[in-house]
C-alpha cells in the first residue's frame, strides 16, 4: 500500500469518493461492496435535514446500530455522535453546501465522532458530494488515527478542537453584528474602516468592540484574531 503524505492523503479522499461514486453509478459495485474495499465507511445524508439514511455495514457495526434505528433517529443520531464543533459545522457550512453549494465540487471537513455514548471522541476526515439522485449527500469518512502518531496534522487539529470546545460558550454569546465586527478586526481594519464598511457610526463600532472583548473575556488583538480564525473561517 502506498504511503501518502498528509496533503496527498487528504486529496486522495476526494479522488476515492469520486471514483466510488462512478463505480456505484455505473452499477459495477454496490455501496455495501465498496465499504469492504476502503478503511473508512460510506454514508448518505438527507440533503435537507442531513439525517443519515444509509450507513455502510462497517459503520453500523462500529456504531452498534441497525440502519432502521439510524434512519428513525435522523439528525438526532448525527448530533448524538458528534461533538460541539462537528454539530456547528453540520448546522452551518455543510447545510449551506448541501442546499446551495456547487454540485460538481466536493466539500471536505474534519469532525470528531464517537461510536457509542460511552466511548471517546475520535477524529475523522469526511469528504462529501452531491449524490446522483439529487436528494442526498454521499460521504466518505475515514479515521485520522491511521496517520502517524506524531503527525503534524493531528497536532494542529487536536489543538484547534480543544480551543474550539474550550471557547465555544464565549463565542456563542456574540451577536451576528459582533461577529462581523470581529472578522474585520481580525483583518486588521481600524474602527473607522469598520464603520465605513458596515455603514455604522464610529462610536457604534467602539461599543461593539467593547462588548466583543467583554464576552470573549480578552482585549488582546492576537486572541481576537485566533477566535476569528477558529470560529469564522469554516
Amino acid at each position: 500500500m502506498k504511503l501518502y503524505s498528509e496533503k496527498e492523503y487528504l486529496e486522495q479522499n476526494i479522488i476515492d469518493l469520486e471514483y466510488c461514486s462512478l463505480l456505484e453509478k455505473d452499477g459495477i459495485v454496490t455501496l455495501d461492496e465498496l465499504s469492504d474495499l476502503i478503511p473508512g465507511y460510506i454514508h448518505l445524508n438527507n440533503r435537507k435535514t442531513l439525517g443519515l439514511e444509509y450507513v455502510s455495514p462497517k459503520g453500523l457495526m462500529k456504531f452498534e446500530k441497525t440502519i432502521k434505528e439510524v434512519k428513525l433517529e435522523g439528525r438526532v443520531f448525527v448530533d448524538r455522535i458528534s461533538d460541539k464543533k462537528s454539530q456547528y459545522i453540520f448546522g452551518t457550512s455543510l447545510i449551506n453546501y448541501s442546499l446551495f453549494g456547487n454540485k460538481s465540487l466536493p466539500f471536505s471537513f474534519i469532525q470528531r465522532l464517537r461510536y457509542t455514548p460511552k466511548s471517546n471522541y475520535l477524529l475523522f476526515y469526511t469528504t462529501s458530494k452531491h449524490f446522483r439522485d439529487g436528494k442526498h449527500l454521499i460521504s466518505y469518512t475515514q479515521p485520522l488515527q491511521i496517520l502517524r502518531s506524531d503527525s503534524f496534522l493531528k497536532e494542529v487539529v487536536e489543538e484547534r478542537y480543544c480551543y474550539f470546545n474550550n471557547n465555544f460558550r464565549r463565542f456563542s454569546l456574540l451577536t451576528e453584528r459582533e461577529k462581523e465586527v470581529l472578522r474585520l478586526i481580525a483583518n486588521g481594519d481600524s474602527n473607522k474602516v469598520i464603520a465605513d464598511t458596515l455603514l455604522i457610526s464610529y462610536q457604534t463600532v467602539k461599543t461593539h468592540r467593547k462588548n466583543i472583548c467583554r464576552k470573549l473575556e480578552t482585549g488582546k488583538l492576537i486572541e481576537l484574531v485566533k477566535f476569528a480564525q477558529v470560529f469564522l473561517k469554516e
